[in-house]
């Protein structure tokens, strides 16, 4: 198991990069595997957050142990967790978005482009449908999530 404070740090690092190539990458490359390396690097960064927040409340017997799938890692900790740090109940249902739409790429590798759209098909022919401008608002608070967990990991 990892310190959480190389987590928390890893996190971090994984925002700035999906931030980075949303804002610079993106405007210079026009290609759709872009959107999906900012999923990706937002996914990480949500899952080492959390991991690392609660690892450190498993280090204090707060919590059950960590689980290592990130459906169930969201669920812990937004039942255990996030009351007491006063995270949005609405950021809960973004990160299970951003892993759905991960998995049905993943499982299945169809990614299609439409004006101001992307939608993702999941293998049982789900329909995930993301915007540019709502995975830019996911950055922002991704960002502001990994921030306070810092804050908080650091006191």
């Amino acid at each position: 198991m990892e310190d959480y404070k190389t987590l928390i740090e890893s996190a971090y690092r994984e925002a700035k990069v999906a931030d980075y190539m949303i804002y610079v990458t993106s405007k210079l490359v026009r290609d759709k595997k872009v959107l999906i390396s900012v999923l990706m690097h937002l996914d990480k960064s949500f899952n080492n957050a959390i991991t690392a927040y609660l690892t450190r409340e498993r280090m204090f017997r707060r919590v059950p142990p960590v689980p290592s799938d990130s459906q169930l890692l969201v669920e812990l900790f937004f039942e255990k967790c996030a009351q007491n740090l006063k995270v949005e109940k609405e950021l809960k249902n973004v990160m299970i978005k951003i892993n759905k739409a991960i998995k049905a790429y993943n499982g299945r590798g169809m990614l299609l482009e439409r004006t101001n759209k992307y939608v993702f098909i999941a293998p049982n022919y789900e329909l995930i449908d993301l915007r540019p401008n709502e995975v830019k608002e996911w950055i922002k608070k991704n960002i502001e999530f990994v921030n306070l967990l810092r804050e908080d990991l650091n006191r």
